[in-house]
């Protein structure tokens, strides 16, 4: 793995650690995580995490499958070969 790609997966993990602690009312992690959203990478992060069709897709997936990582990949597959299509 590239040393661009250990960073930005250190980046995304810290932005999902300070999530899951804003969840839980951590109010340090709320500060951090307004800080991060209102930084260069601020839209990006919206992007997925504001996406309310992709929170709703995701939710029902590990409603259906819980911890299925396999079946979740390929179902996302399929709601991704569905839209080529519609459009």
């Amino acid at each position: 793995m590239s040393e661009s790609m250990i960073k930005v997966d250190r980046a995304a993990n810290d932005l999902f650690e300070n999530v899951r602690k804003a969840n839980s009312g951590d109010k340090n992690a709320i500060a951090a995580l307004r800080t991060e959203l209102a930084g260069a990478n601020g839209n990006a992060i919206i992007g997925v995490c504001g996406d309310l069709a992709f929170q709703a897709e995701e939710s029902l997936l590990v409603a259906m499958l819980g911890e299925q990582e396999g079946a979740k990949t390929c179902v996302r597959e399929k709601m991704k070969q569905m839209r080529v299509e519609r459009d």
